[in-house]
């Protein structure tokens, strides 16, 4: 079932250009195509979730947001309807529960819903779970579903997000913006590390009662 949703992704992928396929493929019929990424299916085997990919050539920007289709295929349709930058979606063990990458703030942060599996629908209002200055990626949930893991970048001698802020702050603040490395890895792809580490933090899953609605 699970690679019948992930062919009808596909099908959902190209079907705008297979209304005006009468011309060479071009870059700009490329950048049209909604990359479907992450397909994960629900714990009861009803649904598939995954982020597809809008390009804007003009406004030279990207922008993925969540979809949902049936796992025997069918229509597949937005499971969350705002404008912010959603990815990465994972089911809790009991298919409950549904957490995301947002950039709903700045730097991203992980998010939940309740999860309908009735009616293959996010139930209630989404809510900020994790609330770290130096922002959260990559969650994922324990067995039990009472936490989830994610991972961010921080200085490894700071003790505690206040001290990652206010490193930040200071560098953001220096007129100084020259940057001296004695060693690798100083760079990823189009990002400097800043001097950071990627380390695991875990924080439970109920976690919006610590931080707000």
């Amino acid at each position: 079932m699970f690679w019948k949703a992930l062919a009808f992704s596909f099908v959902f992928a190209v079907s705008a250009l297979a209304q005006n396929a009468k011309h060479p493929f071009t870059f700009e019929d490329m950048m049209k195509l909604k990359r479907v990424d992450e397909p994960v299916p629900s714990p009861d085997g009803k649904w598939v979730v995954f982020s597809t990919t809008d390009v804007d050539l003009e406004a030279n920007t990207k922008i993925s947001h969540l979809w949902i289709v049936p796992a025997n295929g069918g229509e597949s349709k937005r499971l969350s309807e705002t404008p912010n930058h959603e990815e990465r979606p994972r089911f809790s063990p009991d298919g409950k529960r549904l957490i995301w990458t947002s950039k709903a703030t700045d730097p991203t942060q992980i998010w939940m819903c309740d999860f309908n599996s009735d009616s293959g629908a996010l139930a209630g209002k989404p809510h900020q779970v994790t609330d770290i200055s130096t922002g959260a990626d990559g969650g994922i949930w324990s067995p039990d579903g009472k936490n989830l893991v994610f991972v961010s970048a921080v200085y490894p001698d700071c003790k505690d997000d206040t001290c990652n802020k206010q490193r930040d702050e200071e560098l953001k603040k220096s007129k100084v913006k020259a940057k001296i490395f004695t060693r690798l890895f100083y760079r990823h792809w189009n990002a400097f590390t800043e001097f950071k580490r990627s380390h695991l933090f875990v924080v439970s899953a109920d976690a919006k009662r610590e931080f707000g609605e």
